[in-house]
């Protein structure tokens, strides 16, 4: 009875092996995209860098501490500004609870302001010409994209943060 169980166990670990060199699953191959980093080695060391990445462990010594792992710094892009066209806007407050005003040093332009999702589906749209206050209230806690525009190009994306 034991032979046979032994003999049993034993075919099925070699047809699993063989199974295994013969069937080739998907690899992932560790990739980076990060706009800088290095690789530094010294007689007993090396150090490899980057930024734009989460921290996965930390272990401590009596001399030293190591961060397994990578960097990420708390980044919170909020504007893009299209330098060419001279003027300035701003939106506030950011992040908001109910509403955000926009404002601008134009004089007399016309300006439209697009409030998007995070799919671009435009949720507020309307002309202004040197303040206006978007109403956020029915909108529920999110990132939203206020874009504005002159007639003739785009002139600053605001990511707006609306909280509870």
């Amino acid at each position: 009875m034991n032979k046979r169980i032994f003999t049993v166990i034993g075919f099925f670990v070699i047809s699993l092996g063989m199974l295994s060199s013969i069937c080739k699953g998907q690899t992932i191959s560790s990739s980076l995209i990060s706009s800088s980093g290095d690789h530094f080695t010294g007689s007993s060391i090396q150090l490899s860098w980057t930024i734009g990445e989460s921290v996965s462990e930390t272990y401590s010594g009596t001399n030293a501490q190591l961060t397994q792992g990578f960097h990420q710094t708390n980044i919170l892009i909020t504007s893009i500004t299209n330098k060419e066209n001279g003027c300035s806007i701003t939106a506030f407050p950011n992040p908001t609870t109910s509403e955000v005003t926009i404002s601008t040093t134009s004089n007399d332009e016309v300006l439209v302001y697009s409030l998007l999702d995070n799919k671009g589906s435009v949720l507020q749209s309307q002309s202004f010409v040197t303040m206006h206050t978007l109403d956020l209230n029915a909108l529920s806690q999110g990132i939203y994209y206020l874009k504005v525009e002159n007639q003739k190009q785009h002139i600053q994306t605001f990511k707006i943060q609306k909280t509870n």
